[in-house]
């Protein structure tokens, strides 16, 4: 039989605009009321590669990274100088994202946000996440593996264009 394509994950997006609820309304309730507005922007849809031991999880409050970025990964952080794998990592994963950036971030003129480290499904940063989230929500970040915030492997890598992304998720700051 035919292999099954991969499973497609979708970045939050935020919640249609609506009238002001009542106080008492429970749900997503942010500080920017742009936040509430209907994103203009255009879904993009792409491949996404992670790094992963034999644990199942959801791809949410997660790092992944195209391939080249996950060949990178695997070259520098997982196989060590002893040809040893580190982080009990065994295969890589493929998902196919579809994501579409907040409004308030396509306001900024910006499709995606400053890639986020999440370590053991929490936001580590480079900065306040919980401020990051209130400014611009929970969108989908990246940077290119040797630019900013990982700005220390600047001409260490040696795979074009080498992409790292964050999917930020529910409860990503505990």
């Amino acid at each position: 039989p035919a292999p099954s394509p991969p499973p497609a994950i979708t970045a939050p997006s935020p919640p249609r605009a609506l009238p002001d609820p009542p106080a008492s309304s429970e749900g997503y309730r942010p500080a920017k009321s742009s936040l509430l507005r209907p994103s203009t922007a255009q879904a993009k849809t792409f491949y996404v590669y992670r790094v992963q031991s034999d644990a199942d999880y959801a791809p949410e409050n997660q790092n992944v990274a195209n391939l080249a970025g996950a060949m990178w990964y695997l070259q520098n952080k997982i196989v060590d100088n002893r040809y040893e794998r580190r982080f009990k990592r065994t295969r890589l994963q493929r998902f196919k994202l579809t994501t579409k950036a907040p409004q308030p971030l396509i306001d900024a003129g910006m499709d995606f946000g400053v890639r986020l480290a999440f370590d053991f499904g929490q936001c580590t940063g480079p900065f306040d996440c919980q401020k990051a989230f209130e400014e611009f929500g929970y969108p989908v970040g990246c940077n290119k593996a040797d630019e900013f915030p990982t700005s220390q492997w600047a001409g260490k890598v040696f795979y074009n264009d080498a992409t790292w992304y964050s999917l930020p998720g529910k409860c990503s700051s505990r």
